[in-house]
């Protein structure tokens, strides 16, 4: 049996758009929102930028604000703010190496 890793994951606003709700009968709806079900499932956490977090309030569906409250509520959402794309690269080894003790 394999060991699972917990992954911090940066889900683009794209999905939030596309996931459709319980009811969703498009592949792409189905396909997103089952994503989105698996990473609150899994031991994986959301990391959540600024400027990431405009584009999710913009566009996301209204089953990707509950899921969104649901990571919230289950301590699998980590907001980093002002960083760059190598800072936030840091930030999630610093996150990996803080999971593991």
């Amino acid at each position: 049996m394999k060991n699972k890793q917990s992954k911090y994951l940066v889900i683009d606003a794209s999905v939030a758009r596309s996931c459709g709700g319980e009811d969703a009968k498009h592949p792409t709806s189905k396909n997103c929102r089952d994503f989105l079900n698996a990473v609150l499932k899994i031991c994986h956490s959301m990391v959540m930028t600024p400027e990431l977090k405009v584009e999710w309030n913009k566009h996301e569906s209204t089953f990707a604000r509950k899921w969104r409250v649901s990571m919230i509520a289950r301590r699998k959402y980590k907001y980093c703010e002002n960083v760059t794309l190598t800072e936030l690269r840091n930030e999630l080894e610093k996150l990996k190496m803080e999971h593991k003790i």
